[in-house]
């Protein structure tokens, strides 16, 4: 019972939680009565919390579904209200028409969404909280049960196992449970930001945030909780099936790897998880540094492995762990870096793993980075010394700083820390700190001799940046140097003795002097100037504008107004406009000489003029990137480069150039423009590359206009001639990023701006790929962010363009220049070119190559070669690699050979070599380690291929395989037997020669004596050779072979499980080499049916033994076997009939069935087993019926079918037999009614049935759509109330294809076909009506919303057979009295619906209403509606909702046809006092159809109106709903009951005043109350608007009880949700004020009573009043002198009061406001006469501004009295106002020495 309710989507979220927390409490009880079916119950508990969880995610999935649907749809706009203070009449009538419009409008959508559309299927109720709650309560009740479970033993077959394994089909279930709870969390969570009200993303406000990081911590931890107390072998299946899926919801949402946290922190089985991780990120390692993944799980995962090594319980084992992926982290990690486009994660991974290292004693990892030490420190050397970004220039050095390895160890190492340890002391605080610490580690530990050997090099800077330290800011880091120096002052005194190396510059300063420009400023009266430096100021601003601090802004603008400046006076304005224009117009620009450009070009001419041109552009383009600046910055930038492009252009061509260019004669513009753009783009910042590109586009266009868009004469130019020099000069500089922006300019050169200049792209094509080779070459090994693969993606763009343009040879002789470097990214990237130019030339390379034939034979000579020993390391590789690849390509390239004896014998000898051998040969010697194991297995690989293209010399051939068989039998490498193996089977496959195969093989079968178990020595390396062997032969192995085989894996398995108890090591070398053995059983084309039986039986006890499935590789291994033998497979589930009734043979089935490699066995069930599915079906369906009870059977037989249907979908819709049977099972009771809850196996397989038979019927209708029988019965899934699963595909079938693709001729025959059903008891009458509901009405209603033209004559169709229409044979036949008494009451309102939908669209279908005169037929139809409508109005005891349904459909017939007077007056009786909640919708919808059609329908519709809606209030209306339900029928309607509004406004006001005073009524029904009150003040706007003669008006008393009602419930502001009410109430006081009765005085009684309240603490209260005082002041705003007189007497004492609380800030708010609108009617003189004296003289300086507000309040306050025609002579002073006045003065004074708050503020809250 508690099982079904969790799973009962329609029960309220809180009784699922108590049938869960009743399920967690009595799994203890379970435990303790320890009966044999203990165990088996505790299992069912966590199958259904786990299936629960699956309905929880599928749950979530349509609630963010449904959440972006509602989110994406469009919605009405908001109608802001106007000011009612500054709106005439008729903007505020026409603001409140707009608001109740737009109300409407909603309401109207809400219910077109509804109205005809079926009710959804499952009732997601759910929110979001509700869900957090729910898997919250789900997760801790399965940690608590699990671990319960866990402590259960196990007592089966006498296996002696750990109490805490669980067997496979537990396991499967977690493992079901983890991926299930990932998509809830990844549903929860993923969100990051939400959504305010004007629809724009803002980030979660901080307090939200925590809160939320808070519940993610503590849902994780618990999640992680589930899995800790589990078994090893449970950890290494349940992760490793769901490690992937992991990873890619970490990548959304990070914080899903705190249950990684967990898990290796806390649990005592982490050592398989880091194993597992390890394994999973190393391949991804590269992911680390992808731009676009900002979560970085993959980062985030290595840090908690890496972490795990420190703070885990077991950080001994997981180290062990860690030691053999130590190398490859830290090698791939400086590898990708280098080629990355951001680095920075890669040496964070590296940091942490540097940390880790460092702290506690880790002997093995220690040892394991010694070898990488001189590697590490020399590569983070190079890159410290390099210029990059300031965060990553720190992380080098830091990770120079702490290498974890003792100090002992890095002796030898000590000069490569030298340079980053005074870098470290110029760095960060944190750097600073580091070094420090650094160094005096040094200082205590080394000899001074020893240390002042080492420091002598960076001595003098080492010494500078410690006596700078000493002022540091940081107590810590000036007292930490202080102590080192004074350690230097002993034994180390050597180093302070020696004098600093300052030299004094004089030539430099000179120079620097000498390049000065001075601006003489001179004195009025003064003789002397003064000299002021122009350039220093400019490379102040500069750096000034360089920098990055945030508090610099109003510094920057000074140094942006002297920029401006200077350029102002430099670019001078006064040059005649019409002479320049004519200048440019000269024709001599476009047709005219263009001077030739100097070979040599000099920029040294004119010192001081470039250098002031120079710095001038450099500060302009910096303050381009200040985005704190003025926005005139960049169109100033754009002005100042198109002026000088014109300069330049000029000097180059036109009318005043000379015919060579000449750079010693003026100013040049153009290099000084070229040189500030460049060194721009070439910048290491990215905004100043953008900026730098911006110049340049504005000069580009500015030339582009000038030369008409003539792009060859603009190449002629010596600008661009420059501009490539420059760039090229620039390829050849020392920064990564001056190398990288060069040649990003000369590719937007080449590409971009100049695409169509073949010529001129040619003329530079060799200098920019010489430039580009350059760049590449000099920036391996470097971090660069990823400028290589820019580069090399530009060179092949490049060699596209070439292509088009000329032949291959130039384009091939630079390639071929290059295809030696011994750098292997080049080389790599000459065979990606030369690949490219062979499929743009439709060539093979050979030809393209044909031409340098001899160059590259010369190249491959032996005199190059040999001896090859005494060749460098880089240089073999090299040589071997281009040979290997000119041997591979197609067609082989055969005049290079390398066939030599002495070549081959080195060949040999070095790949059997040992490497430590290797280190000890002289052309290795000068190599280190680490580059020996970076470089020697390529070696050997290279040299294992050439030695395989021996094998076309007939006399190197038997040579070479038996080297080959020495290298499968020798070598461990696994890569260099696999080469061997390629190569052996290039050989055999040249020759053709099947015989000479299994020759080869046999033979070397016998040398490892493979039959002879005796002597036989299996080792993974034989099991491997084998495996190769077999697959060089397949046919030498036969069924002798196999049965060898087989009885080795026997032997192997036996031994494995002899040896291993419970949990076994994966890297056992028996198992290994029983893997390898299955992989070769599995490979081979013929087997035996012993074998297959027995080899699978092994296995599966062999998993049964350990308790493993999933995660095993002989499993997988087998699966593979039993897929190449499909029948000898199947026929062992077939000659058992217990096995398909096994689990754990029906799991492996199943796995048959659904494995990639499945083709053969799915096509053999197909064919073979159809008869026996129908024998397993049709057998047990009489069973299922006859005993209620589904047996496990029949589910594996649905899960097979289901996996054949889904892969060949064709050949399903043929079955037409086993459609039927399933048919049949489906229309049973049982088994709709069954799920994995009722029945009694509890496994995976019971959950899907009802699904799997569902989805294989859809498909079978997919290609059989005519079949309507068959959809009526699948439409019972809609009253399915036990749903563990969402049938997504049936409602997407229904909901997309049925209903919206289906044709208009379907949809008429299903209606007919449907309609002759009427008695056909075959089919339940419920199964009609969802039928009805789900298909028929939304197929209708979408056909007359899309296509009503089409199916109106659709419908209009008469049937020759019964001359009717479908309508008509609907109507004859459904709409009768009896049928409908005979139905249910959901059919029945179909029924209705369906009869509204064609009322509403189309009523001529009914009844002709334009024809003249009425068909008898037409009458019959209208008189069978209404006769089976009308009936239910004088019934009680039906269904309410049917009830409303039929006043709907009468509303209908009413609205659209004339109907007698007294059946709409008993509608619309019935109608007014249907208050039904469940059916409210339909009850709006009917009185919208019937209220605007009454005054239309009887002559006087709006006396009846009156009359019926004033009985039932006056007689009926007790009830609170009944009430409620009138007033919104009023409220809804008002434009029509505004013809009865005095009848009704006394009810009315009654109405509102009941409904506000309940205080059980919600907010919604008090605003009712409100909107009740807005409607009379509508109502009179509308009579003033519309000026309509009318003497009747609305009586005193009514007026005074609606003004008293706005303003006690404007005060009422007790609770949050209550303030948009009073300002509704405060908005229709003013509008009833100011425009409904503006003479009609408001009583001050209310007033009094809420301000009396003043006495109250309470502070609700007195916001409360506050409200009322600005009411009151609005009012005095409105009243004349006497009234106001008349307030101030009545009210004074309680404002009094008021005055002196000024602890309150609305009321003192308010208070100034009061007195604000008091001053302008009734001015007094400003009070500066009676304010003390001493209240100047305060310390806090708080009474002069308190003093200054108030007098300019009242100064402000009294200018408006002239405007009002009032002056202070002529008005009397009222003694109250007077006294007020006072009191307000006087409590100012008082209050100035204690308390900032005032009532007087000059700005009116309300202006």
């Amino acid at each position: 019972m508690y099982s079904k309710m969790i799973h009962d989507s329609s029960l309220p979220p809180s009784i699922q939680v108590m049938s869960l927390k009743f399920l967690t409490n009595i799994a203890e009880s379970i435990r303790q009565k320890g009966t044999e079916k203990s165990r088996d119950l505790l299992i069912r508990i966590v199958e259904i919390l786990i299936f629960k969880c699956k309905s929880l995610a599928k749950q979530c999935t349509h609630l963010s579904n449904s959440s972006n649907e509602k989110s994406t749809t469009p919605t009405i706009p908001l109608v802001p209200e106007v000011d009612v203070t500054t709106s005439t009449i008729n903007e505020l009538v026409q603001n409140m028409n707009d608001i109740t419009n737009r109300e409407k409008e909603l309401q109207r959508q809400q219910l077109s969404l509804i109205r005809f559309q079926a009710t959804s299927p499952l009732i997601f109720t759910l929110s979001s909280s509700d869900c957090r709650t729910l898997l919250k309560v789900l997760v801790s009740s399965l940690r608590h049960i699990t671990w319960i479970l866990a402590d259960v033993k196990i007592s089966s077959e006498n296996l002696v196992t750990q109490p805490k394994q669980f067997t496979p089909s537990i396991t499967i279930l977690y493992i079901k449970f983890f991926k299930y709870i990932l998509q809830c969390l990844i549903l929860f969570f993923d969100s990051t930001s939400t959504v305010n009200s004007n629809g724009n993303s803002s980030t979660i406000n901080n307090s939200t945030n925590l809160t939320r990081n808070k519940e993610e911590k503590e849902i994780m931890d618990m999640i992680a909780s589930v899995f800790i107390v589990m078994h090893k072998q449970n950890y290494r299946e349940i992760f490793e099936n769901n490690l992937l899926y992991f990873y890619q919801c970490a990548n959304k949402n990070p914080n899903i790897t705190l249950i990684m946290n967990t898990l290796l922190q806390q649990s005592p089985s982490s050592t398989i998880l880091v194993e597992l991780l390890l394994e999973f990120l190393l391949p991804r390692i590269n992911e680390i540094g992808e731009t676009n993944n900002t979560n970085n799980a993959c980062l985030k995962l290595f840090k908690l492995v890496i972490n795990s090594v420190v703070t885990t319980t077991l950080a001994n084992e997981n180290e062990k762990i860690l030691q053999p992926y130590l190398k490859q982290i830290i090698l791939r990690s400086i590898e990708c870096a280098q080629l990355t486009q951001d680095p920075y994660n890669y040496f964070i991974l590296l940091r942490a793993l540097f940390r880790s290292i460092g702290v506690g004693n880790h002997e093995l990892l220690n040892q394991e980075f010694l070898t990488l030490l001189h590697f590490l420190l020399q590569r983070l050397n190079e890159y410290q010394s390099c210029k990059h970004r300031q965060h990553l220039r720190e992380l080098f050095i830091e990770l120079c700083l702490t290498v974890p390895v003792r100090l002992s160890v890095l002796l030898p190492y000590l000069p490569l820390l030298m340079e980053p340890l005074v870098n470290a002391l110029n760095g960060s605080s944190t750097l600073i700190l580091q070094g420090l610490r650094t160094l005096e580690l040094c200082v205590d530990n080394l000899q001074p001799d020893f240390l002042y050997n080492h420091i002598l090099p960076v001595r003098s800077s080492l010494m500078i940046s410690l006596y700078r330290l000493l002022n540091h800011i940081n107590n810590d880091i000036s007292q930490n140097t202080f102590r080192i120096l004074g350690k230097l002052g002993g034994n180390n005194r050597r180093i302070l003795n020696e004098p600093q190396q300052i030299k004094y510059d004089n030539e430099d300063f000179d120079n620097e002097q000498q390049n000065e420009i001075y601006v003489q400023m001179s004195f009025e009266n003064e003789l002397k100037s003064i000299s002021i430096p122009l350039l220093k100021i400019l490379r102040t601003c500069s750096d000034q504008l360089k920098s990055s601090s945030s508090d610099q802004n109003q510094i920057k603008r000074q140094a942006w107004l002297i920029i401006r400046s200077v350029l102002s006076v430099l670019i001078s304005n006064d040059d005649d406009h019409d002479l320049i224009t004519h200048l440019l117009n000269h024709s001599s620009f476009l047709n005219g000489k263009i001077s030739e450009y100097p070979p040599i070009w000099n920029t040294n001419i004119e010192i001081k003029s470039r250098h002031g041109h120079i710095l001038l552009l450099q500060c302009l383009h910096q303050a381009a990137t200040c985005k704190t600046l003025p926005d005139d910055v960049l169109s100033t930038l754009k002005s100042t480069i198109q002026h000088y492009t014109l300069v330049s252009v000029t000097q180059q061509t036109g009318p005043l150039s000379s015919d060579t260019y000449n750079t010693n004669e003026n100013i040049d513009c153009s290099t000084i423009l070229i040189d500030s753009i460049v060194s721009c783009y070439i910048d290491i910042d990215d905004e100043l590359n953008s900026i730098g590109r911006v110049s340049f586009e504005k000069l580009f266009n500015t030339l582009c206009i000038i030369f008409n868009n003539d792009y060859q004469r603009i190449t002629q130019l010596p600008l661009i001639n420059y501009l490539i020099n420059t760039l090229y000069n620039h390829c050849h500089d020392r920064m990564w990023y001056s190398k990288q922006g060069s040649c990003r300019f000369l590719y937007d050169l080449c590409i971009k701006y100049f695409p169509k200049e073949n010529e001129w792209f040619l003329e530079n094509f060799n200098k920019i790929f010489h430039g580009f080779f350059h760049v590449i070459i000099s920036l391996t090994d470097e971090i660069s962010s990823g400028t290589l693969d820019i580069i090399s993606n530009m060179i092949k763009e490049f060699l596209n363009k070439y292509v088009l343009i000329k032949s291959s040879e130039n384009i091939i002789e630079l390639l071929l220049n290059y295809i030696f470097s011994p750098i292997n990214y080049i080389r790599n990237l000459i065979y990606d070119c030369l690949r490219q130019l062979s499929n743009l030339y439709q060539q093979s390379i050979s030809r393209l190559i044909e031409p340098f034939k001899n160059e590259l034979i010369k190249k491959f000579s032996s005199l190059n070669i040999l001896p090859f020993k005494n060749q460098s390391l880089i240089y073999q590789i090299t040589y071997l690699d281009v040979y290997i690849y000119f041997r591979t390509i197609e067609p082989k390239i055969s005049y290079i050979q390398l066939f030599d004896n002495d070549l081959f014998k080195e060949l040999t000898t070095l790949i059997l070599e040992d490497n430590d051998n290797l280190c000890k040969l002289s052309s290795y010697r000068s190599l280190t380690q680490q580059q020996l194991i970076l470089n020697i297995i390529s070696l050997k690989k290279l040299s294992l291929r050439t030695i395989g293209e021996y094998h076309e010399q007939i006399e190197y051939r038997d040579q070479v395989l038996r080297f080959f068989y020495k290298i499968l039998i020798t070598i461990q490498s696994n890569e260099l037997q696999l080469i061997a193996y390629e190569s052996i089977e290039k050989i055999f496959n040249g020759h053709q020669n099947d015989q000479y195969r299994v020759l080869f093989v046999d033979s070397y079968m016998q040398q490892i004596s493979f039959y002879d178990n005796e002597k036989l020595n299996l080792t993974p390396q034989i099991a491997q050779t084998l495996f190769y062997l077999s697959k060089l032969s397949p046919n030498s192995f036969d069924e002798r072979p196999c049965e060898q085989i087989f009885n080795l894996i026997r032997k192997l398995i036996q031994t494995v499980a002899q040896t291993f108890r419970s949990s076994f090591d994966i890297q056992n070398q028996f198992y290994k080499t029983c893997l390898i053995l299955l992989d070769l059983l599995a490979t081979l084309p013929t087997s035996s049916k012993k074998i297959i039986e027995s080899l699978t039986i092994l296995i599966l006890k062999f998993d049964k033994h350990f308790m493993i499935e999933s995660s095993s590789a002989c499993r997988k291994h087998l699966i593979e076997l039993l897929t190449r033998h499909p029948q000898l497979s199947l026929d062992q589930f077939i000659n058992d009939e217990n096995r398909l009734r096994d689990l754990q043979w029906s799991r492996l089935f199943l796995d048959l069935l659904k494995s990639s490699s499945s083709t053969n066995i799915q096509t053999f069930v197909r064919t073979n087993w159809l008869d026996r599915f129908r024998q397993i079906l049709s057998e047990h369906i009489v069973f299922i019926e006859t005993n209620h009870n589904i047996p496990s059977i029949i589910c594996i037989t649905i899960r097979s079918l289901a996996i054949l249907a889904r892969t060949d979908q064709l050949w399903w819709s043929r079955q037409h037999e086993l459609v039927s049977l399933l048919l049949r099972l489906w229309r049973s009771n049982t088994f709709q009614q069954h799920s994995f809850i009722s029945s009694e196996h509890f496994d995976s397989f019971c959950s899907k049935e009802l699904n799997n038979v569902l989805n294989l019927c859809l498909i079978y209708y997919q290609y059989q759509p005519e079949r309507i029988r068959l959809l009526l019965e699948l439409t019972r899934i809609y009253s399915c109330t036990e749903k563990l699963f969402y049938p997504k595909k049936f409602f997407h079938f229904i909901q997309e294809v049925v209903i919206k693709t289906y044709s208009l001729k379907w949809k008429r025959d299903t209606l007919s076909s449907f309609i002759l059903l009427r008695n056909d008891e075959s089919y339940t009458l419920e199964c009609k009506s969802l039928f009805f509901e789900y298909i028929l009405l939304p197929s209708f209603t979408y056909e007359f919303e899309n296509n009503k033209s089409q199916i109106t004559n659709e419908l209009f169709q008469i049937n020759p057979n019964t001359d009717e229409t479908i309508i008509d044979l609907f109507i004859r036949t459904m709409i009768d009295t009896k049928y409908l008494h005979q139905i249910n009451d959901k059919y029945r309102i179909c029924l209705l619906r369906f009869l509204c939908l064609f009322l509403e669209y189309n009523p001529q279908i009914i009844c002709d209403t334009n024809s003249t005169t009425t068909n008898k037929r037409d009458n019959e139809k209208i008189r069978r509606l209404m006769e089976c409508a009308y009936g239910t109005l004088l019934m009680n005891n039906i269904d309410p909702t049917y009830k409303c349904q039929a006043h709907l459909l009468l509303c209908y017939i009413i609205s659209k046809y004339s109907i007698v007077k007294k059946i709409i007056m008993h509608v619309f009786n019935s109608l007014l006092k249907s208050y039904i909640i469940d059916a409210k919708y339909l009850v709006r919808q009917a009185t919208d159809l019937l209220i605007p059609a009454i005054p239309i329908r009887i002559d006087d519709g709006y006396e009846i109106l009156a009359y019926c809606t004033k009985k039932i209030l006056s007689d009926d209306a007790h009830g609170n709903l009944q009430l409620i339900h009138i007033m919104t029928i009023i409220v809804r309607h008002q434009i029509i009951y505004f013809h009865v509004r005095y009848t009704l406004a006394n009810l009315m006001i009654q109405s509102a005043q009941k409904i506000a005073g309940q205080q059980t009524n919600s907010v919604e029904q008090k605003k009712l109350a409100i909107d009740i009150i807005e409607v009379i003040i509508k109502w009179e706007l509308r009579k003033h608007f519309e000026q309509i003669n009318d003497q009747r008006t609305f009586n005193r008393s009514l007026i005074d009880t609606i003004f008293v009602f706005l303003i006690r419930h404007a005060c009422q502001i007790n609770m949050q949700n209550m303030i948009p009410l009073s300002q509704q109430c405060i908005r229709l006081f003013k509008i009833a004020r100011k425009f409904a009765w503006p003479n009609i005085d408001v009583k001050l009684a209310t007033f009094e009573r809420l301000i009396h309240q003043i006495e109250s603490p309470n502070v609700t209260a007195h916001n409360s009043i506050a409200i009322a005082i600005d009411l009151l002041a609005f009012l005095i705003s409105t009243f004349t002198v006497i009234q106001i007189k008349y307030t101030m007497r009545t009210l004074k004492r309680s404002l009094i009061t008021c005055i002196s609380i000024t602890n309150n800030a609305r009321l003192v708010e308010s208070m100034q406001n009061l007195f604000s609108k008091l001053i302008v009617q009734i001015p007094i003189e400003p009070p500066a006469a009676i304010i003390p004296t001493t209240a100047t003289n305060n310390q806090s300086g708080l009474p002069t501004q308190l003093v200054q507000a108030t007098l300019a309040s009242l100064a402000t306050a009294s200018t408006p009295a002239n405007n009002l025609h009032l002056s202070t002579s002529i008005i009397n002073k009222s003694e109250d106002i007077e006294q007020f006045y006072t009191v307000i003065t006087k409590t100012i004074i008082d209050n100035m020495n204690s308390t900032a708050t005032s009532i007087v503020n000059t700005t009116d809250r309300y202006e």
